[in-house]
């Protein structure tokens, strides 16, 4: 079987931003983005301005979904990611408790995005059991792949061709975007391996898809596949998973990985007071 890929693997070595100007930072990122196809940088300015000069040496940052839907949220292109207690008001996914299962940013829309960024503000509330601290997720999809040829000698001749010829549309609700008809697996420009494909996954696509009016041939076939590769991708021995302090910041190309979050504590008492999880990060999507 395969080895568990570490952080250190993924990322490789970790860059303290505290010295280099955004733009310079942005040159870094291309340069590792290029290599690794991730980049992980410590003690980055939690500035709005700096992250968007930032981004923006990656690529045109996509517009802010959040303010499409609301007619508020972050200035510019920047998401707020915080916890949002749902008497407030209603809640996206990435705003309510429990684990974030492995996805991609933007999913549904067409074309792909080509990268995706997470700034850590406020790392909320730690010292509980590993796994209720909000860690960080993270997968490589070549690697998920990989796994899955391990443990199922059927996955590379069966299930694989089912995933990626067989196109997909999913939409969102609350964006105005363009949807996607590609596979939820799908060939990319420039690939290094054998399995080096692009993934467009929401949180939920299992449910996505069973939900989907006009269900994709072999349906049953295909949905076996796919619940097959989300359990294998959300396994600790395949996602990688990290706590996240202030400062600290990712990029990753968005067709090579997945994101999630592990689960973490919304609310607790203190001395009969009510309080809420300040854990916040700034996500932004780069095309």
């Amino acid at each position: 079987m395969g080895t568990k890929l570490s952080k250190g693997d993924l990322f490789g070595w970790d860059l303290d931003a505290e010295d280099f100007s955004a733009s310079k930072l942005a040159q870094i990122a291309k340069d590792r983005l290029a290599e690794k196809h991730a980049v992980f940088f410590r003690n980055f300015p939690v500035d709005m301005g700096v992250l968007t000069e930032f981004l923006s040496g990656l690529g045109d940052i996509l517009p802010n979904y959040d303010s499409k839907s609301r007619g508020g949220g972050a200035p510019g292109a920047i998401n707020r990611v915080k916890y949002n207690r749902p008497v407030d008001r209603p809640s996206f996914v990435h705003e309510k408790s429990g684990p974030l299962m492995l996805h991609t940013a933007r999913s549904w829309r067409q074309p792909r995005p080509r990268f995706m960024s997470m700034l850590m503000v406020d790392s909320g509330w730690r010292g509980y059991n590993y796994g209720m601290n909000g860690e960080s997720a993270v997968v490589c999809w070549r690697h998920a792949l990989t796994r899955c040829a391990e443990l199922d000698p059927e996955f590379l001749s069966h299930k694989l061709p089912l995933l990626k010829d067989t196109p997909i549309r999913f939409t969102a609700t609350r964006v105005v975007e363009d949807f996607s008809n590609l596979p939820l697996i799908y060939e990319i420009d420039d690939p290094n391996h054998d399995l080096d494909y692009g993934v467009r996954f929401k949180q939920d696509i299992v449910e996505v898809v069973q939900a989907l009016a006009d269900k994709p041939p072999r349906f049953d076939e295909y949905l076996d596949a796919l619940k097959f590769l989300v359990k294998v991708t959300n396994s600790p021995d395949v996602a990688v998973s990290y706590p996240m302090d202030r400062g600290d910041i990712v990029v990753l190309d968005n067709n090579r990985f997945g994101h999630g979050r592990l689960d973490f504590i919304p609310e607790r008492l203190t001395d009969g007071k009510l309080e809420t999880n300040p854990r916040e990060i700034w996500s932004a999507t780069i095309q």
